[in-house]
């Protein structure tokens, strides 16, 4: 089976599991540790993570979030495997298949108590491997890709120095 339509119904499924699992966090934010409920402004993703909500309860919505995690980071990783076999350089083709695809591992592991040091090596193989998809991008002639690429590495390079 062709792997597009897989990457797409994963990224579906987990964007569908992390919703359910708003739904079901009990509550607590950096805001309102008394508040009710997941707040989009007040709360973090990785606060579906914990067994414990912000505000002291036990978290149901724990393992709708891991399933999540993990449909999304397996559609991702699919991506770069399917992306990279498109790449007619060989070593550019490696780079972005082994860094993306540990970047997506990484990016599974943020859910462990190891937080901070997944994300941070997540955030920087998935930049490496996007930075080589642009590379290969820019020496073809998809026009409106050389402008989504630059505009996608912006984001995500804006999102880990300023932490948005």
């Amino acid at each position: 089976m062709k792997s597009r339509p897989l990457i797409l119904i994963g990224i579906i499924i987990s964007l569908l599991l992390l919703f359910i699992a708003t739904i079901y966090y009990p509550g607590g934010s950096q805001y309102d540790k008394n508040s009710i409920g997941f707040d989009w402004a007040n709360n973090y993703l990785c606060n579906l993570f914990d067994e414990k909500a912000m505000n002291g309860s036990t978290n149901p919505s724990r393992h709708w979030a891991i399933a999540g995690m993990f449909f999304l980071c397996t559609s991702f990783a699919l991506f770069f495997v399917t992306f990279s076999n498109k790449i007619p350089h060989r070593s550019n083709s490696k780079i972005i298949k082994y860094f993306g695809v540990s970047g997506m591992v990484f990016g599974f592991m943020a859910i462990t108590p190891y937080h901070d040091l997944m994300v941070m090596l997540s955030s920087t193989t998935a930049l490496v491997s996007l930075f080589y998809i642009t590379v290969s991008i820019f020496k073809s002639k998809l026009h409106l890709f050389k402008f989504l690429c630059v505009f996608c590495l912006v984001i995500s390079y804006a999102c880990n120095v300023f932490g948005m």
